[in-house]
């Protein structure tokens, strides 16, 4: 049997990572996605971007923000988007599949070819996960296998980003509307949830208690930590 940590070696962090949970605030969520897509306001997307889009592409400009406070430069960043392939492929015996059936899509931000608007992070997202959810539509599924070790060997596996450390490797990924909090197997729903050993700088998005806003839990640096909680950008978003 071959070990896959040999195979595919993880970055693991020497820092230490902070945690912190942030509440989003819904109403300036909304305000955003409306002068973002207002026609009538000079609107400067197109389509209607989902509440996580927006979270994810806030965050990943805060923390670029953050690394360049910290280095004194802009970086390449890699983000680990994650995207649920079920109902995405054309097998009906894919739909449902038991256990996992996630692949991380690798989002490459470049200083001198992407901007730095908001906006344009969002483009970013959509474009990448969009573009990976057509093919998924029509692939079979060694095409699929195929795709996936083509999206890792051009990143984590590639020279440019899998043997270069001058760059800032985020993860995120989504539990929105997966009902974590309402599970229950004896003992009533749950009153904590815990996110699993922490070995490089990621966030979880989830849906509140209540299921009308969402928190992003976070794992970061404690430098980069420091930087989000004064980020008046970031912390416009979030409820005190």
């Amino acid at each position: 049997m071959f070990k896959p940590s040999a195979i595919f070696p993880g970055k693991r962090l020497d820092t230490k990572l902070v945690a912190k949970k942030f509440v989003i605030d819904e109403v300036s969520l909304l305000k955003l996605r409306d002068k973002l897509t207002n026609c009538n306001n000079s609107g400067v997307l197109s389509f209607k971007p989902s509440r996580v889009e927006m979270i994810t592409a806030i965050l990943w400009k805060a923390l670029l923000h953050a690394s360049q406070a910290i280095s004194g430069k802009w970086k390449p960043s890699l983000m680990s988007f994650p995207l649920n392939l079920r109902g995405k492929l054309k097998y009906p015996e894919a739909y449902n599949p038991f256990g996992n059936f996630i692949i991380e899509i690798p989002i490459t931000f470049e200083p001198k070819v992407t901007d730095m608007a908001l906006q344009d992070f969002i483009i970013l997202i959509r474009e990448k996960v969009q573009k990976i959810i057509n093919y998924c539509d029509v692939a079979s599924a060694d095409d699929v296998v195929d795709m996936v070790a083509n999206l890792y060997n051009e990143s984590y596996g590639g020279r440019e980003w899998g043997a270069n450390d001058d760059f800032e490797e985020f993860t995120c990924s989504s539990l929105c509307r997966f009902h974590r909090q309402e599970a229950d197997f004896g003992w009533g729903n749950p009153s904590l949830m815990y996110f699993g050993s922490r070995h490089n700088q990621v966030f979880w998005l989830y849906s509140t208690q209540c299921g009308t806003s969402i928190a992003v839990h976070m794992d970061l640096k404690e430098n980069y930590m420091d930087f989000i909680e004064r980020d008046q950008d970031f912390l416009a978003f979030t409820k005190i």
